[in-house]
């Protein structure tokens, strides 16, 4: 995890998660200047009704409510001085399992993003599940000296926990908001927080994350303790 000298009257987020280090407790403190927001595939084929996504079967109902309800929390978090970056998909190419993906589609109205395109600083196109993979994300992170990364979107067990891992694996300090992510499998969706919030990086609720205060501070109520030993 990176650590950045910090300036006094810089604002702040303090992620409520403490870390065990040296046998003592801290506090992970990170300048919302080095700070992204990842948003992903919060795309027309996964949130509405009668889409190509929809017509095989899976809901989207869950999907255009956590869509909405990113959209409204997009201008406030961008008055904190956080970088978004939407990750949408193009499986035009992708196989899943040997098989053609039949949804977000090159220049397909399905492939379109829910989210207003303006209100995004960097929209990255990936064809895979993952958003770092033979993608810009990551000079496009280094360019704008980017270390923690924050991730919202869908689905939680797919594209979320495999772009997630991949920034980790990149040496970038990374929670999923727990609130602002969904999955179609309920079962799915609680495992891989659980299992990311172990062995990887952060799980927390947006609210603790993007409090204002003295800056951006989130409190200590509802922290969550990331268990010792975990790999």
């Amino acid at each position: 995890m990176a650590f950045r000298r910090m300036n006094i009257g810089t604002p702040l987020l303090r992620l409520s998660t403490f870390l065990d280090i040296s046998a003592r407790k801290c506090l992970n403190y990170f300048m919302v200047e080095n700070t992204a927001l990842l948003i992903i595939d919060l795309q027309k084929d996964f949130c509405y009704p009668n889409s190509a996504y929809s017509k095989l079967g899976y809901p989207t109902d869950q999907n255009l409510k956590l869509a909405n309800k990113i959209l409204k929390q997009v201008d406030r978090i961008q008055s904190l001085g956080i970088k978004i970056i939407y990750i949408l998909s193009d499986y035009e190419a992708y196989e899943i399992q040997g098989k053609r993906c039949l949804f977000c589609h090159s220049n397909s109205e399905g492939s379109k993003s829910f989210l207003p395109m303006n209100k995004a600083d960097k929209i990255v196109t990936k064809k895979s599940h993952d958003g770092f993979y033979k993608t810009e994300l990551e000079n496009y992170l280094k360019e704008n000296n980017i270390l923690n990364i924050l991730v919202a979107g869908i689905s939680t067990s797919v594209c979320v926990d495999s772009t997630a891992r991949s920034a980790v694996c990149r040496g970038y300090s990374v929670t999923i908001l727990e609130d602002l992510v969904a999955s179609r499998d309920n079962k799915l969706h609680k495992s891989a927080l659980k299992n990311f919030k172990l062995n990887f990086g952060f799980v927390n609720y947006s609210r603790n994350i993007l409090k204002e205060k003295n800056g951006c501070k989130t409190t200590e109520k509802g922290a969550r303790h990331r268990d010792k030993g975990s790999l």
